[in-house]
């Protein structure tokens, strides 16, 4: 008696499937562009003359957190402890990590001399994710950096979820230096959350 409508509404679901929007997958020269278009961006932050270094961090705070997949990185580097965390911690703590990491590039790149950047290739890592390389190049000589970017498709552009610097894991260098300060004081993230503010307004 059932068996005729339900073969019906079997086969209207198997219609309609294909033309469910499924995610884009992540391709290569995309990433790469989006890597060179946020280099750029940097550079040219860099080249326009600025005052003090909170008015770099300031100009450079859009720019960053565009870029970033911050919420996402924040998951990994507490990833130990996040599910223990409410909501409002997860929250306090995203927003000091955001403080902190744009503080941290800002004094980074406040050393600028003229280098260069350049992206030297990329490949696949999943059906979402793309690893960018690059390279920056001193204008006196001596060993390039290498930088390997991690970047994933979210929505209809990408964001990057971590970077390599010669070989290093940021994100995973975060996690063992946090899980650390986080450990000495006692399982408490409020600690590491004050600790990041009290570094992001040094």
């Amino acid at each position: 008696m059932f068996a005729r409508p339900l073969a019906a509404m079997l086969a209207l679901v198997l219609l309609i499937l294909p033309l469910t929007p499924r995610p884009s997958p992540a391709s290569e020269a995309d990433a790469a562009s989006f890597i060179t278009e946020f280099a750029n961006k940097v550079l040219d932050l860099l080249r326009t003359p600025s005052g003090p270094s909170r008015e770099l961090e300031q100009r450079l705070r859009p720019i960053a957190l565009d870029a970033f997949d911050t919420p996402r990185i924040a998951r990994f580097v507490l990833r130990r402890y996040w599910h223990d965390m409410s909501d409002a911690e997860r929250e306090q703590f995203t927003q000091a990590f955001e403080d902190y990491i744009v503080h941290v590039y800002a004094a980074r790149f406040s050393r600028y001399q003229g280098e260069r950047f350049t992206v030297t290739g990329s490949r696949p890592e999943n059906t979402r994710g793309v690893l960018v390389r690059s390279v920056i190049t001193r204008p006196g000589g001596g060993t390039p950096i290498a930088l390997d970017w991690q970047v994933e498709r979210v929505g209809a552009g990408y964001k990057i979820v971590d970077v390599t610097i010669d070989g290093v894991s940021q994100a995973v260098t975060y996690r063992e230096e946090f899980a650390s300060v986080v450990d000495h004081h006692g399982g408490r993230v409020s600690d590491l959350i004050a600790e990041l503010r009290a570094k992001a307004k040094g």
